[in-house]
């Protein structure tokens, strides 16, 4: 019977699942190859791999090294900082046992030692206690010459330490007594996450190395896909499909080969039929995504992946768009990005249009498409759809601000856009100039300020095509001149 090589999705990949990331296996490699083992922050958005990524590291580098232990938590799974620095020495304690023993079979006189300090740490009730008897025990490990790895994955939660526990965790892997190397995995910055818990910063200052885990490179995709050779499927054809649909997010191509192999071992390849399957999911990666992005940037995600759909640049800095790339929520186009898949783009569309999905932009354009609207069937009637792409062009209206990218492949039926929608925002605020007299009384203003509000639009399009946001001058006077837009 053949097995799908791709069953345990959404699980931790390790030995023959695990694809790639050779640069990061390598960086973990070297920093428990060191008499010390160096402190590395691993960053990256919901099912990125990065649990995948040190449990192979695991696997590979530490299982069999007699001077190291390197021991996995999730900070998820404890209630307090105090419980989780008792998790983590009855964990060090227990990989100590798999440790070289002497020649005759006994336990390293150290261990006994070892044990009864693990103990004490257990049954300490006040934090003094507990904070000795925890120095107390890696101090005797360094001792012994012996090195410890700690790898705290969903650090995010750390947001419940306290400022001592983040200091005890700072001291442990910088100070010269103790042989401590951290490896945390979160979406945030270490340095978010201490602000958000205790308003200070301590931890982040020895965190000395930072990397992003994000989408598989291409060769990795090919990787991924080149697995269902194993049940004797050819998915190389296929390889646009996937990428429309779920670009190079790890998770979710592996979570669609799946699917396609099934089709393919019940009665015969179906993408269609695959992607009936897996449709809800990506709708909860991708709306879990948009989430954590609003989480992140104080609610603006909605407005940051909005402006980057319609390559309109107009409150997005470059620090934006090092956020967007570190989540995997972009992907490189020509000079400039572009949302990480175009099945990712129509769900960003859906809850825009939706009213699901709002933003200082956001609000702005779809207010200002209601006016016109509203003002164009007032005065051209029901009809007023053809004249307006009479009165456009077909080249205006065949353009699109719900287009994926250069290809300019639209991301949704044509009967589902009216001509309205199918321009861009700078395109509509010239259709108001254009038609001044039907706005004037309607809309207000004087034309001069509608002139500046395209000029603004225009110029943080450009921006996005050149990949360069608006400088801080110019997004200012943007936001100045387009905050007076009416409002729904």
């Amino acid at each position: 019977m053949t097995v799908n090589p791709y069953l345990g999705v959404g699980q931790a990949a390790t030995a023959g699942r695990f694809v790639g990331r050779q640069d990061l296996l390598r960086l973990l490699e070297n920093c428990w190859r060191g008499p010390r083992p160096a402190n590395l922050s691993l960053q990256g958005n919901h099912r990125m791999g990065k649990t995948s990524v040190v449990r192979r590291a695991q696997e590979l580098f530490a299982a069999d090294r007699p001077d190291l232990l390197v021991v996995y938590l999730s900070v998820a799974s404890y209630e307090s900082g105090a419980d989780v620095f008792r998790a983590v020495v009855g964990r060090v304690r227990q990989e100590a046992e798999r440790l070289n023993q002497p020649g005759d079979g006994a336990p390293p006189d150290w261990l006994a030692g070892l044990t009864d300090i693990e103990l004490s740490v257990h049954s300490s009730i006040e934090w003094l206690d507990l904070k000795e008897c925890f120095e107390a025990f890696f101090t005797a490990l360094y001792r012994v010459g012996v090195g410890v790895g700690v790898i705290l994955d969903e650090f995010d939660q750390a947001e419940a330490f306290r400022r001592v526990e983040f200091q005890l965790l700072r001291d442990l892997v910088s100070e010269k007594n103790y042989s401590v190397g951290l490896v945390t995995l979160s979406r945030r910055s270490i340095k978010s996450i201490e602000l958000a818990a205790v308003a200070h910063s301590t931890l982040d200052g020895v965190m000395g190395m930072r990397r992003p885990v994000g989408p598989f490179l291409d060769a990795e995709v090919a990787a991924m896909l080149a697995r269902a050779d194993d049940a004797g499927v050819d998915l190389t054809a296929l390889r646009p499909e996937i990428v429309r649909r779920a670009g190079n997010h790890p998770y979710l191509i592996e979570l669609f080969c799946h699917e396609l192999v099934e089709t393919h071992l019940t009665e015969r390849l179906d993408a269609e039929l695959a992607w009936e399957q897996v449709e809800a999911q990506f709708r909860d990666q991708f709306t879990r995504s948009i989430t954590n992005l609003n989480a992140d940037t104080g609610g603006r995600g909605g407005d940051l992946l909005y402006q980057v759909l319609t390559r309109t640049y107009l409150t997005i800095d470059s620090q934006d768009i090092a956020l967007l790339r570190r989540l995997g929520l972009v992907r490189p186009d020509g000079v400039t990005v572009a949302l990480l898949s175009p099945e990712f783009a129509q769900q960003v569309r859906r809850m825009v249009l939706t009213g699901s999905l709002h933003g200082w932009w956001i609000d702005r354009d779809l207010a200002l498409r209601v006016h016109v609207r509203e003002r164009l069937t007032r005065s051209w009637g029901e009809g007023w759809g053809a004249e307006l792409s009479r009165r456009a062009g077909g080249a205006a209206v065949a353009a699109g601000r719900w287009h994926g990218g250069p290809e300019g492949v639209p991301l949704v039926p044509a009967d589902r856009l009216d001509p309205l929608d199918r321009l861009d925002t700078a395109e509509v605020i010239e259709l108001v100039l254009l038609n001044w007299n039907l706005f004037e009384s309607h809309l207000g203003g004087d034309p001069t300020v509608w002139k500046e509000r395209a000029e603004a639009v225009t110029q943080a399009r450009q921006a996005a095509d050149h990949g360069s946001p608006l400088d801080a001058d110019l997004r200012r006077r943007a936001e100045r001149s387009l905050g007076g837009l009416p409002e729904a």
